[in-house]
């Protein structure tokens, strides 16, 4: 095989698909694999079969190996595994030790426990599995990595997808191997049974606390001594890839300027680290071996420091590749060396094919490699002359930058409903910034360990740019039309898509994939602009959405009128429109709502209207014409008059037997809908 790394790694991810979708027995899968590989092996050494036909069982031993590896991470659990013991929904005394780092989230501080033993209603015995600690910032600030603790509360399952378009937390935390929550209320819940000496015990342990938390800690302190709000969060971000102490503005800008990425740790951020400690190693040691070494050791730190994630193991794989490719002198596959990234990331961790982070990661890296070259060839040849560098960069880099947003256009849709439009032009200016940041931050956090008057100044001329990166984020995030909603692609139009795409990247070398290339593109049309006849449904659906205390249900009429009764509730810690509602129409695609019910004017049923009415067109209101003075109901109807929604309210008494002062409430709401307003009966004729 050319290259046996992207076969091996296409073959497994079709096994861990196809565990994912079927329930095989794992010993069933242990047996056929063991089978294959005997016969594998047989006609080895026989000599009579031919090495091509060798590779059909060999192939299938390693789609039911991708299958058996997923069913070991999902299913394959001792009989004492949390997710095997019949506690939850109960009270429980749960003993474990704490692994990872300490999460601080607004008042709320979280740790991921690893169960020891559990015990509930007089019945005690040994656990294991992962479970998230949940307590009030302050009700245990004493507790570190590698503490063993006792915690008294409910153990919860994490809860599923609620509805329709939904995140799903369950799978969220499942994919890391946490199988259960529990809320701790009070100090008086939190027992320290043994202090871990900072995680001691185990060498793995040990390598984290001493040597990767404080390295993390450092960035940390070095970043908050001189740098302060969104800044430093940005920085944190760009460093470390954490992004919990982004304000929601700031991390909304970013997505719809489409650079959410550079908040995650990820090619950019490793070529940076390679670059950056290779010369630094070159400058002490002659040697371009010893530097290499070397550099691949601080890559391997720089893994862990950002904590594993796909992204940052995919990148620090393929410059290991390339670096002892260099160093032995012999050239790599740079489509073999993501495929090698993948398998390791998957045979490791198996359930990261549905992370949206690797998916992000794979996909733009795949497209640049495989689109650049022919959206390069679409410039005039003029322009992209040796003579003419600014050209070839200016160039080069919307080559780069359209093959990335190709490559994740369709992820990006099904995750978050959103295309941002200007990212192209957005990723030319803000890559290059986010380099000269993130050399200047690893600068400032190396000084910090020992010259903190250096790192300061490092961490002024970094406020600079910083200040620049969020400027700039925010005007390409408000140019209007810049990101455009749409709603969640079929696994049909991922097919198309990338089929496409494969077409597009061989049109160069063939004039018959052109021919081919142009066809699709006509069919693809011929679909889009006949979509309203065949995909016309004459059917009535009704959605009823959880929104928790409170009500929200959407309804479509065979000829294609929308309407939303209720909206749920809106509180300071939870916004049912903007959590719930809003996520549910991007993810069915609905753009205009024909009209809006309120049943009465209670928050828990009108509060999620006011991010409906920011978020999308409606047309109508209908209320019974309850008075109320609320601040949520007045800033639905400052909203409502804003944008010019028709207001009717809808009554069983005659409109001619409501006198105006008998109604002050509702006279004063006339004010702000004067003119579009009615009292009285369903309005003959008039169709909603």
């Amino acid at each position: 095989m050319r290259r046996p790394a992207l076969i091996t790694s296409l073959f497994f991810t079709l096994g861990i698909l196809t565990g994912h979708f079927v329930d095989i027995p794992i010993f069933h899968l242990f047996l056929a694999i063991s089978t294959l590989l005997i016969l594998c092996i047989s006609a080895l050494v026989s000599g009579r079969v031919k090495t091509a036909w060798i590779q059909i069982p060999l192939l299938t031993a390693v789609v039911f190996s991708g299958c058996f590896r997923y069913e070991l991470s999902t299913r394959g659990f001792p009989l004492n595994h949390i997710s095997n013991l019949p506690c939850f929904g109960k009270d429980v005394a749960l003993e474990g030790q704490i692994i990872g780092e300490r999460q601080s989230l607004q008042e709320l501080t979280r740790v991921t426990l690893a169960a020891r033993r559990i015990t509930t209603n007089g019945f005690s015995t040994e656990a294991c599995g992962k479970v998230m600690v949940t307590f009030k910032e302050g009700v245990a600030h004493s507790l570190g990595y590698g503490d063993v603790i006792r915690v008294y509360g409910r153990l919860r399952h994490p809860p599923p997808a609620r509805n329709p378009g939904g995140f799903d937390y369950r799978s969220y935390l499942l994919r890391r191997g946490i199988f259960g929550l529990l809320s701790v209320s009070s100090p008086e819940d939190i027992e320290l049974v043994e202090k871990g000496e900072e995680g001691s015990r185990h060498l793995y342990g040990l390598f984290i606390s001493k040597v990767i938390l404080p390295i993390r800690r450092g960035i940390h302190s070095s970043i908050d001594r001189n740098l302060l709000g969104a800044p430093a969060a940005v920085l944190k971000g760009i460093i470390l890839g954490e992004k919990r102490g982004l304000p929601d503005k700031v991390k909304s800008a970013f997505a719809d300027a489409g650079v959410i990425h550079i908040l995650a740790v990820s090619g950019l951020h490793v070529g940076l680290v390679v670059a950056i400690f290779f010369s630094l190693f070159r400058l002490l040691w002659s040697s371009s071996r010893w530097a290499t070494l070397a550099t691949l050791l601080a890559l391997f730190l720089y893994m862990f420091v950002a904590d594993l994630r796909p992204s940052v193991v995919r990148a620090s794989i393929m410059a290991a590749v390339v670096l002892v490719g260099l160093v032995l002198e012999r050239d790599s596959d740079i489509v073999n060396n993501i495929a090698l990234a993948a398998l390791i990331i998957l045979l490791i961790w198996p359930q990261a094919l549905f992370d949206i982070s690797f998916q992000l990661s794979f996909g733009a890296v795949v497209a640049i490699v495989s689109l650049y070259r022919p959206l390069l060839s679409l410039f005039p040849g003029s322009l992209r002359r040796q003579d003419r560098w600014w050209g070839k960069w200016v160039f080069g880099a919307i080559a780069v930058s359209t093959s990335a947003q190709l490559g994740v256009a369709p992820i990006t849709a099904f995750h978050f409903n959103r295309l941002p439009l200007v990212s192209i032009v957005a990723n030319i200016v803000v890559v290059p910034t986010v380099g000269v940041i993130l050399a200047l931050g690893f600068l400032a956090s190396a000084f910090g360990f020992w010259c903190a008057p250096v790192a300061t100044v490092f961490n002024a001329a970094n406020w600079l740019f910083l200040k620049f990166l969020l400027k700039t984020v925010r005007f390409f995030a408000s140019l209007p039309y810049g990101a455009m909603h749409v709603p969640s692609p079929s696994l049909l139009f991922f097919l198309v898509y990338f089929c496409v795409l494969a077409l597009f990247a061989q049109a160069q070398n063939s004039i018959r994939v052109r021919k081919g290339l142009l066809f699709s593109a006509l069919i693809l049309a011929n679909l889009c602009l006949w979509k309203a006849i065949w995909a016309n449904s004459s059917r009535l659906q009704i959605v009823f959405l959880d929104v928790g205390r409170g009500n929200a249900a959407f309804v479509q009429f065979p000829n294609g009128r929308k309407v939303l009764i209720d909206a749920g509730p809106k509180s300071l810690y939870f916004d049912a429109g903007k959590t719930v509602i809003c996520p549910f129409l991007h993810h069915i695609g609905v753009k205009r709502i024909d009209a809006v019910i309120l049943t009465h004017q209670d928050n828990s049923h009108i509060g999620g209207l006011i991010s409906v009415l920011e978020n999308f067109q409606v047309d109508n209101i209908l209320d019974n014409g309850q008075p109320s003075s609320s601040w949520t109901c007045n800033r639905l109807w400052e909203i409502a008059y804003q944008k010019g929604v028709r207001h009717w309210i809808i009554s069983a008494i005659a409109p001619e037997s409501i006198s105006a002062g008998a109604h002050p409430d509702r006279r004063q709401r006339n004010r702000f809908f004067a003119g579009r307003t009615y009292e009285g009966p369903w309005p003959g004729g008039r169709n909603l």
